[in-house]
């Protein structure tokens, strides 16, 4: 048995100034036995996973035109940062992943902002390289605010709703995607926004 190959050193290699005797010829078959017996991967686990190229983390900035039916202009600003991390089969179908981030809310002397986890329910890619998100809002936390509300539509959690979002690739950026966020109630735009995707891994 090679004893390097399971990192044992001599204890001269490691500065002891006693030996140890060596293990009877029986029990070391019996451990080359067992070492060998050992699966190299968990059972039913493949050995090479296969993803769509959009698979990985993403970071994401971004920036809304219209919040909860608000029209924003400058200097108010809502806008939500963080990271997606995708998963996504190599025909770009039924992917799966996480958001998480934060938003941020600056209306006239208010300040807030609240943590937020979203699920990508699905994800996929189509002939032209446009990919699509379903995203499912699952937790948002108020973890800062100042100042006076005076919109109360600014203020609140949001439901457990779904959106999509289209991404498309930035011509002359690698690596980074571009694209639109929209949620209707009925015929009306409740919001709207500017997605920028880069990635990062």
């Amino acid at each position: 048995m090679n004893a390097g190959a399971i990192g044992y050193r001599t204890p001269e290699a490691r500065g002891v100034e006693y030996c140890t005797p060596e293990l009877p010829i029986h029990l070391v078959r019996e451990l080359e036995l067992w070492l060998e017996g050992l699966p190299s991967l968990a059972e039913r686990m493949p050995p090479v996973l296969q993803l769509h190229g959009y698979s990985g983390t993403w970071s994401i900035e971004t920036r809304f035109e219209i919040y909860r039916g608000i029209h924003l202009t400058a200097p108010d600003e809502v806008y939500w940062f963080g990271f997606t991390s995708l998963f996504i089969p190599p025909n770009g179908r039924s992917g799966k992943g996480i958001m998480y981030g934060s938003a941020h809310v600056k209306w006239a002397g208010y300040r807030s902002q609240h943590d937020v986890v979203n699920e990508v329910r699905d994800a996929t890619v189509d002939q032209q390289g446009v990919l699509t998100l379903r995203v499912l809002i699952l937790r948002r936390q108020l973890v800062h605010e100042e100042g006076s509300l005076t919109d109360e539509r600014l203020g609140g959690d949001l439901s457990a709703k779904e959106f999509d979002i289209h991404l498309e690739p930035a011509a002359g950026q690698p690596r980074e995607m571009r694209g639109v966020h929209r949620y209707t109630r009925g015929t009306d735009t409740y919001q709207a926004a500017v997605e920028q995707y880069r990635r990062i891994d």
